[in-house]
């Protein structure tokens, strides 16, 4: 029996000092973990610097504009401008080095689609042909960019059906196009495609409402957004709404035809990124007062505008030699959208 009550007793000795140890080892845990989490919020680790892995960027300018000098009020809904990270993602374009038989693939693909007349060298990596219709491609055989030019706006033929294909149908033709040449148009977005009508007037485009009374449509392409922290990041192009990747084109004798494109394919190669810095976006509004930005306005007189939004995307010129994804502000407002350049100069070279 008194075996028994030691052994009790002991026992509950036992569990207090395992009591207290627990609770001292609970404690501890706390403090240990609360301080971490106290440094944390107050004093966290900053992080380390932009990678700047391709070293000074080299300059991307915007056209040349002679816009008058504009004043832009904040209007954004809290009337502040919004905050933005301190860095974004910069990627290089994807590189095309020179591909023994290039040409002669080209030459064989452009020949199934009837452009095999007049082939013409216009430099070591362009070549052009000329199909039945008059409509002249120029080709970089590397690169896979084109042109297609032709007289039809100005010199129409008598019989031009008018446009009658939806832009569904429409956008198949020109993707169909586009694989026939082998061009690969994973990066872009179809849902993102526009098209456009117009009517024909002695050799001027007008813009119509819809396909029916259409005799020119056109189709701009755009790419993917890009993904960056939780952002859709989208791509803006030198023309605002349109495109550096566009086609024109008529109905004739019930065949659609490319009358005219443009196609400069800035390829994003998401292997080779790294991230540089960016201005602040109270930094970039300055370079919006001050006239550092590519404007579009609505009314070219405007003196005075409300800005709406701002927000960040990535820039392509139609400058085919483009090798980085340009990282920009956008400034909307009522009458006008504006890019800003949002890698300071500090991190651009000459």
């Amino acid at each position: 029996m008194a075996t028994l009550v030691k052994i009790t007793r002991e026992t509950r000795i036992l569990l207090k000092i395992l009591a207290i140890v627990g609770s001292v080892m609970f404690i501890l845990y706390l403090t240990v973990n609360g301080a971490t989490l106290f440094k944390k919020i107050f004093f966290p680790t900053p992080l380390p610097p932009p990678e700047e892995k391709f070293g000074k960027l080299p300059i991307v300018s915007f056209p040349s504009q002679n816009i008058t000098r504009i004043e832009y009020r904040i209007n954004t809904v809290n009337k502040t401008l919004p905050a933005s990270p301190d860095r974004m993602k910069v990627y290089k374009t994807r590189e095309f080095p020179p591909i023994l038989g290039a040409l002669q693939d080209v030459r064989d693909k452009l020949k199934k689609l009837d452009y095999k007349l007049f082939e013409k060298r216009i430099s070591d990596t362009k070549s052009s042909w000329t199909n039945s219709n008059g409509e002249t491609i120029t080709y970089d055989i590397y690169r896979n960019n084109f042109q297609i030019k032709s007289n039809f706006i100005a010199n129409p033929p008598l019989k031009v059906y008018e446009q009658t294909a939806k832009k569904d149908e429409i956008s198949r033709f020109i993707f169909s196009f586009l694989a026939n040449v082998g061009i690969d148009t994973s990066d872009i977005d179809t849902n993102l495609t526009t098209v456009k009508y117009f009517k024909l007037s002695s050799g001027t485009l007008i813009p119509v409402d819809n396909q029916f009374e259409a005799q020119v449509a056109r189709v701009d392409l755009f790419q993917n957004d890009l993904s960056e922290n939780g952002l859709q990041l989208k791509m803006y192009y030198p023309n605002n709404n349109q495109s550096i990747m566009y086609f024109y084109l008529a109905n004739v004798d019930g065949i659609q035809r490319i009358i005219e494109a443009g196609f400069t394919h800035n390829v994003v190669d998401k292997n080779m990124v790294t991230t540089y810095p960016i201005k602040i976006t109270q930094q970039a509004f300055d370079d919006l007062q001050a006239g550092k930005a590519f404007v579009f306005l609505d009314n070219p007189g405007s003196k005075s505008l409300d800005l709406i939004e701002v927000f960040l995307g990535y820039y392509f010129s139609d400058d085919e030699t483009q090798s980085y994804t340009v990282p920009i502000y956008v400034f909307k407002g009522n009458g006008f959208t504006a890019y800003v350049n949002a890698v300071p100069d500090t991190s651009i070279g000459n």
